[in-house]
């Protein structure tokens, strides 16, 4: 591994149905100065300062693309990313669809994170394992376009026996 920033993707693919609700009017516009409520796929219509109607409709992209310092990716616009610093030197980025998929990238600048990777998967998947899922996982390597190597694992939670 080098110094660079080290990427680690956890992939963790969760039975239970997770639901994230789309954005209904949660979009606000401002034209000359007043300010709009606005849904996604609804057109209003506004009034300029010289008396024109304006119609506008915000429409959601098929994909997406999330931007960071360190990362960047495309993905299905369905899905929302949200990103925090935890710490000095981490940061966490995270989606959840509504099928349970759970995708969590976190960003290491000052530290080799090699060995957290375990202690991160158990402790995103503690409470469905004392739930009674079972975990399967297998080790995750890709690397990108420009040659930086990917390295986690793919975590999959079934419920039962088999």
């Amino acid at each position: 591994m080098t110094n660079r920033t080290i990427i680690i993707t956890l992939f963790i693919l969760a039975v239970a149905g997770l639901i994230c609700a789309p954005a209904i009017g949660n979009y606000q516009i401002t034209v000359d100065g007043s300010k709009h409520d606005i849904e996604l796929g609804k057109e209003i219509v506004v009034q300029s300062e010289k008396g024109e109607n304006i119609h506008i409709r915000i429409n959601k992209k098929k994909n997406s693309t999330f931007r960071g310092d360190f990362i960047s990716f495309t993905h299905n616009s369905d899905m929302t990313f949200s990103d925090t610093g935890m710490n000095d030197g981490i940061r966490q980025i995270m989606a959840i669809t509504a099928r349970g998929t759970i995708i969590l990238v976190q960003e290491y600048t000052k530290v080799n994170p090699a060995k957290l990777l375990d202690l991160c998967l158990k402790g995103v998947v503690k409470d469905q394992l004392e739930k009674g899922y079972r975990m399967t996982k297998k080790k995750y390597r890709k690397v990108l376009t420009d040659g930086t190597k990917l390295e986690g694992y793919k975590a999959t939670l079934k419920r039962g026996k088999k």
